[in-house]
């Protein structure tokens, strides 16, 4: 199993990941909202497990902010801070094709060697839309362009034409609710209730607006 950061794929190995804003760190994550030693990944064997270090901002599971040591399997997001990562899976080739990180023992597979859906990506890129807004604060800017990306997706979803798996419905409804703590006027309750329609099979709500950022 390999962890996916925005366009990068990092082979886990035998032992800790540890992943943080140090320098020090085998996955560096260069965000203030980010601790210097924020979290470990640890393989044991097959046994591939998530665990917070004591971070300020807290290790969110598939949505869920961990509190103790977590077995992790594919496809499961894993947020910290503002970032998403995901636990994929490289096939032979992809690996065969893998490139030295940074000039250290990482190795990565750049995304135009393609080893998730386009969907995934999509879903990558509207998370990475929604940090740059909000660590920007464009939200007027920004939010028609989110939301477009949104409903597209949603549209999808509906025609068929989009595999909306649980972990994916999550990251898609975190986007939902952080855009929405951007508008305390209520201008995108209307659109977030449409969203939390379309995600009702996960049980997902969107309708307790968290704490605008």
């Amino acid at each position: 199993m390999w962890l996916k950061f925005r366009q990068t794929h990092f082979p886990l190995r035998q032992g800790q990941t540890l992943i943080g804003r140090s320098p020090y760190c085998s996955l560096v994550i260069s965000s203030g909202r980010v601790s210097r030693e924020h979290a470990i990944v640890i393989l044991t064997g097959s046994t591939l497990e998530l665990e917070d270090l004591g971070s300020s901002n807290g290790t969110f599971l598939n949505g869920k902010k961990i509190q103790e040591r977590r077995e992790l399997a594919l496809g499961d997001a894993i947020r910290i801070g503002t970032e998403f990562l995901e636990v994929v899976e490289v096939g032979s080739d992809e690996r065969a094709r893998a490139k030295t990180y940074d000039g250290e023992n990482y190795e990565a597979t750049r995304e135009d060697e393609p080893t998730t859906s386009t969907h995934d990506d999509a879903l990558s890129v509207l998370e990475s839309l929604v940090a740059a807004a909000s660590d920007a604060q464009r939200y007027e800017s920004l939010a028609p362009m989110i939301e477009k990306a949104v409903n597209s997706m949603v549209d999808e979803y509906k025609r068929g034409a989009l595999e909306l798996d649980e972990p994916r419905a999550i990251r898609l409804a975190a986007c939902v609710a952080r855009v929405v703590s951007w508008f305390p006027n209520g201008s995108r309750d209307a659109w977030r209730d449409h969203v939390e329609g379309a995600l009702k099979p996960y049980g997902l709500r969107l309708s307790s607006r968290p704490p605008a950022p």
